[in-house]
């Protein structure tokens, strides 16, 4: 049965209305996104403003990873060459070159 102009016409309705609805919905998704993104960024800034923390001072349990997460660390140690790690491929400001990852031990042995 084939339709009628008025139904494809409704039909044609129907359909831009509920894209209008589904792009609405996506529009306050974003602004969600953005509030998470700024408060993100205003706790990064808060705890970047901290005092830095040495070696003694580092995280042993998740509680005190997660109160000391954003905040500047001065480390003390030895690189081990030998577990250098290149990774390949990268590119930093429009250039193609490498990423060399050194491990770092601390100083208290950890």
């Amino acid at each position: 049965m084939a339709m009628t102009a008025g139904q494809r016409r409704g039909l044609v309705l129907l359909a831009a209305l509920l894209g209008m609805a589904l792009m609405a919905r996506m529009g306050l998704w974003q602004l969600d996104r953005a509030k998470q993104k700024l408060a993100l960024q205003a706790e990064i800034n808060e705890h970047g403003q901290l005092p830095a923390l040495g070696n003694d001072s580092l995280a042993r349990t998740q509680l005190q990873a997660d109160e000391q997460a954003y905040r500047p660390i001065t480390l003390t140690g030895h690189w081990v060459p030998g577990a250098t790690v290149f990774l390949d491929n990268r590119q930093m400001q429009g250039r193609p070159g490498f990423f060399m990852l050194t491990p770092l031990r601390l100083a208290t042995g950890d």
